[in-house]
């Protein structure tokens, strides 16, 4: 595949009459490069324009190590376009097995702490 720079990919994500294969291609090269200009363009992407382009920028930053990247996706949960708060929540739940199990210990205390309907915590029971 021709390499294009980011410029140059910016520019084709801006013309008119794109398909959503190429958008998504071009979407998907920004994501390739990876480099903080890169995910910053996507970021932007992720919570401006047409839904179809936020939840194109979404899938890509879904598949990002890059801690902006998952804040934006985290972000797009309270978009008001429910395909881009779906495209965020499949990207999070692809995300969540990479992730270190919490201690048994962290987890009892949470529970212990958190309130139940009741107003009461699980230690005043």
């Amino acid at each position: 595949m021709l390499e294009l720079s980011i410029l140059q990919l910016v520019d084709a994500l801006s013309r008119q009459g794109l398909s959503a294969a190429e958008r998504q291609q071009l979407f998907e090269a920004l994501g390739r490069d990876g480099g903080h200009e890169a995910t910053s363009v996507l970021i932007r992407r992720a919570v401006a324009g047409d839904a179809a382009s936020r939840v194109a920028a979404i899938k890509v930053l879904g598949r990002m190590r890059h801690p902006g990247a998952r804040d934006a996706v985290r972000e797009a949960l309270s978009d008001p376009e429910g395909a881009v708060r779906i495209a965020a929540a499949e990207a999070l739940s692809r995300e969540a097995p990479r992730r270190q199990p919490i201690p048994d210990d962290r987890l009892r205390a949470n529970v212990i702490a958190f309130p139940g309907a009741d107003g009461r915590r699980m230690s005043e029971r």
